[in-house]
């Protein structure tokens, strides 16, 4: 019987010394095909290597052979639970089971290894397979084919992943908050920001990039009690801009041309609550056919501008519901 092998050897870096700095945790890693995407899998004071691993023909299916290592990276024995490993085939969803054992105990600064077998009905060289599991706490999925992911981190947590296996270029991506009030949308390719991704390069195989989140709205402090929302970064993609009535606990009014950074920038809504407690000239007349939804009255409206000059009554709808 022909033997078919799938193997991928992955020389990953070499180990130092306890103390060595690798990379900040995380509580969940994606493993594509033929390395790790983050170079460095870090785990509750562990590290996770892939040895070999292995598909070939067995009694009419395919046995997969997958080998690991961990390192306990601690001063103390610690124990590694093992769970919940399984198998996908992605085109039938089915799930295969995986053989394992349940914990490695491992003495400080040293290695063990364990193994996963699993039966399948085809080659992972002709069929896109998953495997998932996890190591105490931390979720592991490796994806046992050929890829093309682009992996979107914000503070450390996954928020977007595209294939992009039928491009060889990125289109800029815009991180949103569910509540439009932060984002980010400069990505870097290590995760202590310092490596600034270069959109026009041409990209192949996985690629992880690497941001922090950024306030839609900056505010400036007016006394103790007060902050003045001065300036509006960016339109969310919904263009629509809720104001709150509160920010760190202080009461909110918004300043003088606050929104002069964005004007081409798609603004078509404003919600201004009515806790909101001055406005000044906040030149709403300079943003082409833009509606203004406040929760109070036409009276309240008036009453909370600095001066009646900068009074704005086009296109102004009164006792309008907030949208949260």
């Amino acid at each position: 019987m022909k033997r078919v092998l799938f193997i991928f050897i992955i020389f990953l870096f070499f180990l130092c010394g306890c103390g060595e700095k690798r990379g900040n945790k995380k509580n969940e890693f994606e493993v594509h095909y033929g390395y790790f995407e983050n170079n460095d899998l870090v785990f509750d004071d562990g590290l996770l290597y892939i040895n070999s691993g292995n598909c070939y023909a067995s009694e009419g299916n395919y046995k997969l052979y997958l080998s690991f290592r961990i390192k306990n990276t601690t001063l103390k024995s610690k124990n590694y639970y093992i769970n919940n490993a399984s198998v996908t085939k992605e085109d039938t969803n089915v799930k295969y089971k995986v053989s394992c054992c349940d914990s490695l105990s491992i003495e400080p600064e040293l290695f063990d290894s364990f193994q996963m077998e699993s039966i399948i009905p085809s080659s992972v060289s002709t069929d896109k397979y998953t495997l998932r599991f996890s190591i105490n706490s931390v979720k592991i999925t490796i994806y046992l084919y050929n890829s093309n992911f682009i992996s979107y981190y914000v503070d450390e947590e996954l928020v977007h992943k595209e294939d992009k296996s039928d491009s060889n270029t990125i289109t800029p991506y815009v991180y949103e908050t569910d509540d439009f009030l932060y984002y980010c949308d400069e990505w870097y390719t290590d995760s202590n920001l310092e490596i600034k991704f270069n959109y026009t390069a041409q990209v192949s195989g996985n690629l992880t990039l690497y941001g922090t989140k950024k306030p839609i709205m900056e505010f400036s402090k007016s006394g103790d009690k007060r902050v003045y929302m001065y300036r509006l970064n960016r339109v969310p993609s919904n263009g629509i801009v809720i104001i709150p009535a509160k920010y760190e606990g202080k009461t909110v009014s918004i300043g003088t041309n606050p929104f002069s950074k964005v004007i081409d920038q798609g603004l078509k809504e404003i919600y201004i609550p009515k806790g909101v407690y001055e406005i000044l000239d906040a030149g709403f007349n300079k943003i082409p056919g833009l509606k203004i939804y406040y929760e109070g009255t036409e009276a309240e409206w008036k009453e909370i501008f600095s001066r009646d000059k900068y009074i704005y009554t086009t296109n102004v709808f009164y006792n309008s519901t907030m949208p949260y």
